[in-house]
């Protein structure tokens, strides 16, 4: 795809940037024709039959339907999506069959094969029906730019109005290697370069793209009075170096990654993750390497001693839906948000709708259930609820469901250090407070018991006279008790007048504790937090799950790639997200370069080299 190794394009994102952003100036290409394109088309007519050229393309078309992925659809126990086992000589009669009842493709499906289709098949099948990997799923490699052919030396530069202006040498027209690769493909499609912008267009096309935003009048002043060669690649530097860019590149990565400050569903309430916009714009400003940018997204939390960016990065795992406490089935929604974080795996890094896996084997790409189920095994131990916390407590008010991690100023955590200190100080004398009030309950029950000489749990009326008396003493020792209506008073008031002093005394201080606890609230309010994720101590198990429900388990599985790409290698026993980002970021993944190389391009230039760059 590129003229040297992807991924030390990716890891230097501004040397690819100059590259692409040199054909900003010849951005347009106009339909022309010259003698040599028609004979280069002829010339691939001779060339060997291509599987991945040639014939899958035809297969996928016309057999696909009744000989494909879909197990369901398959007829005669015969797939030709991948290699297997089949006789090629009857299939030979077949396509070239003039019986209605025997012919391939079947007249039921109104897509006959023309000639030229059944040629190429039937050159396939006599090779021995040899397939090939689809050139997406082979590990790229540095390869020559095309040279430039003595029939291209010479170009014709169309104007807006195609008429053709002097022509022009294409190895001048040619400033680097990307533009020799342009060249061979405008010669095969038969097309002419479009004239070079000028330097007024030029400017603004070159902010646009890299700022989403117009130059200013004296920017584009001050571009025009510079004639220099430097002129241009001073202000590609320039606007590198700007905070727009760094904003207008993470754009386009946010919404790729499903970025929201809302939870997504039902009150769909705020959440905190403002701090992981703000890293992925300064990873881009700052030019992280590309290999760095995915690891610290993917397996922040997993470094030895992770450092605060890279757990705010592992926000990344965290962006899928967070349903309302109490309105849906919990156990669903943890299954639904790590189907959610596999999808956004194979769409930002892989290029590959894995979440077509979810309940089958994927229709079109060799990604088996069981492949989607061993990635989801990455993401399926996440230590957290799937659902936001109580309405009213701190955390809920902030947008933050744990775990989360705080990032106070210097300023807030002195000042959040001493209202943690204040805190601590009065629920110390509270609980004082709260143990002398007890105690003293305490003291007044037995006081009381002792004083009636019962320990009954039925206690006299209160407005009865009381008395006691000996009365089986000797007639002279006899003593006289004289009954009186007056109370025994056992201290009753002061008593009562303690403990109320101590009630009030709690409740002051009750109130001073919520006092404090409300200030640090406020402040809490205030201080920036973001979610981040983290690792359950003991792994769940995952198993496929059957048809895609959340409560229907199948085999279990453990966690791996994809069976079709290069193997996984694990620092150790068990594989975790870490192993999961080198494997990504390894030089012979043959997916993650490519992928961002095409989305690059198509950030630039509208279109990707490969047109869905999310697939």
């Amino acid at each position: 795809m590129i003229s040297s190794p992807a991924l030390d394009y990716l890891s230097r994102t501004r040397r690819l940037a100059y590259s692409l952003l040199g054909g900003l100036s010849l951005l347009g290409v106009s339909i022309g024709g010259s003698p040599h394109h028609a004979r280069a088309a002829e010339s691939t007519s001779t060339n060997k039959v291509s599987f991945k050229g040639d014939v899958r393309p035809i297969l996928s078309n016309h057999c696909f339907a009744c000989h494909g992925p879909d197990e369901a659809a398959r007829e005669a126990d015969m797939r030709l999506d991948i290699a297997s086992d089949f006789d090629t000589e009857s299939a030979i009669e077949r396509i070239t069959s003039d019986d209605p009842d025997m012919i391939m493709s079947p007249p039921s499906l109104n897509k006959p094969l023309d000639a030229a289709q059944i040629a190429t098949l039937k050159s396939w099948l006599e090779a021995g029906a040899p397939y090939e990997q689809h050139w997406a799923f082979i590990a790229p490699s540095a390869v020559d730019p095309p040279a430039v052919t003595t029939a291209v030396e010479k170009l014709t530069v169309l104007n807006s109005d195609n008429r053709g202006s002097p022509a022009i040498d294409a190895r001048a027209w040619s400033t680097q290697p990307i533009d020799r690769f342009v060249l061979a493909s405008l010669e095969k499609a038969g097309l002419s370069p479009s004239p070079a912008a000028d330097r007024r267009t030029l400017i603004r096309r070159v902010t646009l793209d890299l700022t989403g935003l117009p130059p200013t009048p004296a920017e584009v002043e001050a571009f025009l009075a510079d004639t220099s060669p430097e002129a241009y690649p001073r202000v590609v530097e320039r606007l590198l170096n700007a905070p727009a860019y760094g904003e207008h590149m993470a754009r386009y990565w946010l919404d790729l990654v499903r970025f929201a400050d809302t939870n997504g569903l039902h009150h769909d309430h705020y959440r905190e993750m403002t701090p992981y916009r703000d890293w992925v714009i300064r990873a881009f400003e700052e030019n992280v390497p590309f290999d760095q940018f995915i690891t610290d997204q993917l397996a922040g939390d997993l470094y030895p001693s992770p450092t605060t960016d890279q757990l705010i990065a592992s926000g990344f795992n965290r962006l899928h839906l967070i349903i309302d406490r109490g309105t849906a089935l919990p156990e669903e929604s943890f299954f639904r948000n790590t189907v959610d974080q596999v999808a956004a795996v194979g769409t930002a890094f892989m290029g590959l709708s894995l979440q077509c896996a979810v309940c089958h084997d994927h229709k079109y790409d060799p990604i088996t259930q069981r492949d989607f189920y061993s990635m989801s095994a990455f993401f399926n131990n996440f230590d957290g609820a799937p659902e936001t916390g109580f309405r009213g407590t701190t955390d809920f008010k902030r947008g933050l469901q744990p775990p989360y991690i705080d990032l106070p100023s210097d300023q807030q955590t002195a000042e959040l250090a001493k209202v943690d200190a204040e805190l601590a100080s009065v629920e110390q004398r509270l609980a004082a407070l709260v143990k002398r009030r007890n105690a003293a309950q305490a003291e007044l029950a037995k006081f009381a018991t002792a004083a009636s000489g019962e320990d009954s749990s039925a206690a006299p009326p209160a407005n009865e006279p009381t008395s006691q008396a000996e009365p089986n003493l000797p007639a002279e020792l006899k003593l006289a008790v004289e009954f009186t209506d007056k109370l025994v008073a056992i201290e009753k008031s002061l008593a009562e007048q303690t403990l109320a002093a101590l009630d009030q005394a709690v409740t002051a201080m009750t109130a001073q504790r919520d006092a404090v606890k409300n200030d640090r609230e406020v402040l809490l309010l205030e201080i920036p937090a973001t979610l981040v994720m983290k690792e359950r101590a003991e792994p769940r198990t995952t198993h496929i799950m059957i048809r895609g429900e959340y409560d229907k388990p199948g085999d279990e599985v453990e966690r791996n790639t994809p069976g079709f790409l290069p193997p996984l290698v694990t620092a150790g026993e068990n594989p975790t997200r870490m192993d999961l980002a080198k494997w990504l970021t390894a030089r012979d993944n043959p997916l993650t370069a490519r992928v961002a190389v095409n989305r690059f391009w198509q950030q630039l230039f509208g279109v990707g080299l490969v047109k869905t760059s999310e697939d």
